[in-house]
């Protein structure tokens, strides 16, 4: 009997992909899965960045077999001065999709989204005019696409809103998830994403 693949989660994006996979990892340690499943944060800030070469160099590399992808930050972010807006928005992540899926047969891995994560509304984010655009409703607006785009596409959009956005202002940080919700939602993406192995457990 041919032995099976062990699955390699790889979580795509920045610092928010970052907190994820940390706290997957502690998911995996809990339930003794070391062996079976291994935890990767492949570091991604922009749409443009998922190129040809990043998705055989990074997803290949490291034999990801469930990528879940969330770039969206970065876009919305003080650093490029300005936002990304919608309709560019939704044109970059319709040709990183496209650039997915294209490698994901010959690659042998699921393709999750998703969502992208509120921020508190701190000094920048609140100033007006603004410093920073990772306002709610900016991120409304990207969720939007990204769950639109999923849907034109066959993939899977993981909406973990539900579990951030009662808790949207709690990171002590003013930015990333290092709490309670933060491991929910990992709880909650790993329960998606293996629901029909019936190599893991169902009650984290």
């Amino acid at each position: 009997m041919m032995e099976e693949k062990k699955n390699v989660v790889c979580a795509i994006g920045f610092s928010h992909s970052k907190y994820l996979s940390q706290y997957m990892t502690s998911v995996r340690n809990k339930y003794n899965l070391n062996d079976d499943i291994g935890i990767e944060w492949v570091r991604a800030k922009f749409p443009n960045d998922i190129i040809e070469n990043f998705i055989k160099d990074e997803i290949g590399g490291l034999n990801c077999t469930k990528v879940v992808v969330a770039l969206g930050q970065w876009p919305a972010a003080w650093h490029g001065e300005k936002p990304t807006l919608l309709p560019e928005y939704e044109i970059q992540m319709k040709e990183v999709m496209t650039i997915m899926k294209d490698f994901q047969k010959d690659l042998g891995f699921d393709l999750y989204f998703r969502s992208i994560h509120y921020n508190p509304i701190g000094d920048w984010i609140g100033a007006c005019p603004p410093k920073d655009w990772r306002s709610p409703p900016v991120v409304d607006g990207y969720n939007y696409v990204l769950e639109k785009l999923c849907n034109d596409f066959g993939l899977p959009f993981i909406d973990t809103n539900f579990i951030i956005s009662p808790m949207w202002d709690t990171p002590s940080d003013w930015n990333h998830f290092g709490n309670e919700a933060g491991k929910v939602e990992a709880i909650y993406i790993m329960d998606i994403i293996f629901k029909k192995d019936p190599r893991y457990p169902s009650d984290y």
